[in-house]
């Protein structure tokens, strides 16, 4: 797995079991009088990971080290795992987000009664995907990137910007299934549609992962951007460690 600040995320061996990921539904049971039982809980759900890391070599270590004792900042962290399929947010990832979820180059979102947003734009204006947590999605040089999304007729891109957000280029694509390769200096990426002309398109279903394969069908996660709020190490034969994460996302 890819963990780390976002302008720094370093390769830690990925647990071959013993991850543990627990939504944090915030479920509260009510009873009324008749003995009838109803939930509520919020929408938007946030995650709870207990990870063991076994027998990490002691550069793994000291960065877990670095990042549970907020060496460079109080984060939030970013953890980039196999597990996670779709890194979009949930309801983003099915079209069905709120407006701040996208930010159109140009045209208007409108709410409609079945919760989807359409999209009015004029020729060559792109509709881009917006990270919740720090606007952009954090990329590294050199890692392969793919995006797709389900709009008809509209074609993809990425582009990507520096640490300090100087627009670095775009690749782009004239499907709706883009795979690309951050190039040298990246730190953020922003995935994006672009329609040829004017009209009125619904916001679509998309999946953005980090590697080869993007998969529609699944529904988004979210990027983790985590604090780590209890580690602790093992001392295997040295300088071999093994650590424990708890990690609560933001």
């Amino acid at each position: 797995m890819l963990i780390g600040y976002p302008w720094d995320i370093r390769e830690v061996r990925t647990p071959g079991r013993g991850a543990r990921r627990a939504p944090m539904l915030n479920a509260v049971e009510h009873t009324t009088l008749s003995g009838a039982v109803r939930t509520t809980a919020r929408r938007m759900t946030r995650r709870r990971w207990n990870v063991s890391l076994p027998w990490l070599t002691e550069v793994e270590a000291d960065w877990i080290r670095f990042l549970a004792e907020r060496l460079d900042g109080p984060g939030p962290i970013v953890m980039i795992e196999p597990a996670t399929r779709n890194f979009l947010g949930a309801r983003q990832s099915l079209g069905r987000g709120a407006a701040a979820d996208y930010s159109p180059t140009a045209g208007t979102l409108a709410p409609q009664p079945d919760r989807s947003l359409l999209w009015t734009h004029t020729a060559g204006a792109s509709l881009r995907w917006v990270n919740r947590v720090w606007a952009r999605w954090p990329a590294a040089p050199d890692m392969q990137v793919t995006f797709t999304h389900a709009a008809a007729g509209l074609s993809s891109g990425i582009t990507w910007f520096s640490r300090a957000g100087v627009n670095l280029g775009s690749t782009a694509s004239s499907t709706a299934t883009i795979t690309a390769t951050a190039p040298a200096g990246v730190c953020w990426m922003t995935p994006y549609a672009l329609a040829t002309g004017a009209g009125s398109t619904t916001v679509p279903r998309a999946c953005l992962n980090y590697g080869p394969t993007a998969d529609l069908a699944v529904p988004g996660e979210h990027v983790g951007a985590f604090g780590i709020t209890n580690a602790d190490d093992l001392l295997e034969v040295l300088p071999s460690k093994s650590a424990t994460l708890e990690l609560v996302e933001y």
